[in-house]
């Protein structure tokens, strides 16, 4: 079943949005455009993101993902399993993630679509975190704030374990 790309969080300052999707969403060049997606987010295996964007850094790039090139992008990589150290992945993306919705010096709308293969471990965890650390939410509460708007999210075990622990580093040592 294909899903549309969820809305996770708006900006009212400055009407800019972050999104959380899977392949799917980034390769659709309507919904990038009808989004206005001006920031990328990919969080996939070291193969998959060579296959997939490898060809924007290049000048001879065919039009796959033509829809792209003037979108910024970050290449994460990660893999799906419970032994993946993500936390390592949260400094960059929150930093790119602050610099679109908050620290552009334009006056243009920016749009950050965060994303993974199937947008049900890897991309919603480090949007989990980042809602955890930016509006001060407890891991519960921002998996609960993600699953209500993207219903089909479920960190890893692995994943679900570092982000008690970033709650703890970020909160103390109460509830989770």
């Amino acid at each position: 079943m294909n899903r549309q790309a969820s809305l996770i969080l708006s900006v009212h300052e400055n009407q800019s949005a972050l999104y959380l999707g899977d392949i799917s969403d980034v390769r659709n060049k309507y919904l990038v455009q009808l989004a206005h997606i001006t920031h990328v987010i990919s969080v996939l295996e070291k193969d998959y993101l060579e296959e997939e964007f490898g060809h924007l850094n290049k000048p001879y790039s065919s039009s796959y993902n033509e829809h792209l090139k003037n979108v910024k992008h970050l290449q994460l990589e990660a893999e799906d399993y419970e032994m993946q150290d993500i936390t390592q992945l949260f400094d960059k993306a929150f930093e790119f993630i602050e610099d679109a919705l908050y620290k552009s010096n334009s006056n243009k709308t920016n749009n950050v679509l965060i994303h993974c293969a199937a947008g049900v471990s890897r991309s919603p965890s480090v949007t989990i975190a980042y809602l955890m650390w930016k509006n001060k939410m407890r891991f519960k509460d921002a998996l609960s704030y993600v699953v209500e708007r993207r219903s089909i999210v479920a960190p890893n075990p692995g994943f679900v374990k570092l982000l008690e622990n970033y709650d703890k580093k970020l909160f103390g040592q109460g509830q989770a």
